[in-house]
Formats: structure tokens, sequence, C-alpha cells
């Protein structure tokens, strides 16, 4: 499946035939002689990107907490404590 998927990207011209013999898969993970050549890997260049919250430069638990509270607030409006079992929106 790889060799086929690697084969529809190249270019179909006279060099396709040489990058293809020097595609090497491996079922498993490449022997060691092999990983001594490799400078870098696709890992190596993965951003994680932003998570929940880094947008806006506040802290993940910040975040949470702020969460944490709007629930707790919601629950308290809408148990009839404020209006009567209706529920109210802050």
């Amino acid at each position: 499946i790889i060799r086929r998927a690697v084969s529809g990207m190249l270019p179909k011209n006279t060099h396709r035939q040489r990058r293809m013999d020097r595609l090497k898969v491996y079922p498993d993970q490449a022997p060691d002689n092999v990983m001594a050549n490799v400078l870098t890997t696709w890992r190596d260049h993965l951003d994680p990107g932003p998570t929940v919250g880094e947008e806006n430069g506040n802290d993940v638990m910040q975040v949470l907490e702020e969460v944490s509270l709007a629930t707790e607030e919601a629950n308290v409006i809408s148990s009839g404590e404020h209006g009567g079992g209706q529920i109210n929106t802050v």
C-alpha cells in the first residue's frame, strides 16, 4: 500500500523508477544501521499548536476554574434558589 501511494505521488517521468528503487519500507522499525544515517524525522518538525486557553494567553488551569465556576453558578440558578425553578442565564 505504501509503495503504491508513494508511486502515485511521484512525477510520471524517467526518474520515477529510480526513486521507487531507493524507497525502503520496513514492516516494523528500521534497522540500527539505517537509523544511524537518518538526521531528522518528520516527528522532529511537529508543532503541537496552542492548547485550550493558550491562544488568549490564559493558563489552562485558569480556564478550567472559570468553566467550573460558571457551571456551579448555573446549577445554583437552575435549582430554584433565585428563580423559583426557572432556568436563568447569567
